[in-house]
């Protein structure tokens, strides 16, 4: 064998070996107790469920709700004001009347 595979495979030993007598950490018993009281549904100290109360919920739906409204309503006038607009610029380009006035016409 060549001295690179020799020293190849003792790095490769040195590193295989390398987690002998290592042992696994243990974590306080004092963490195990909180887990098991969470589980059981008995709350941890320092550690409540925040709620929000259903009137603000309420509220919030409501401003949601009316700048929706605000918006398609804004945006409906919006459409219409350039329709019209449209319609402007063709009769007074073409010439034409408002007027359903046929004899001031001719």
């Amino acid at each position: 064998m060549d001295t690179k595979d020799q020293n190849m495979e003792k790095w490769i030993g040195a590193v295989m070996n390398s987690l002998e007598g290592m042992e696994r950490p243990d974590a306080p018993t004092s963490v195990y107790s909180k887990i098991e009281r969470q589980l059981n549904g008995n709350p941890v100290i320092g550690l409540t469920a925040r709620t929000v109360p259903i009137r603000t919920v309420s509220i919030a739906a409501v401003i949601v709700f009316l700048l929706i409204s605000l918006n398609v309503l804004l945006l409906s006038r919006q459409i219409q004001k350039l329709q019209h607009s449209d319609i402007e610029q063709l009769t007074s380009y073409y010439g034409l009347s408002n007027d359903n006035n046929i004899i001031d016409a001719l």
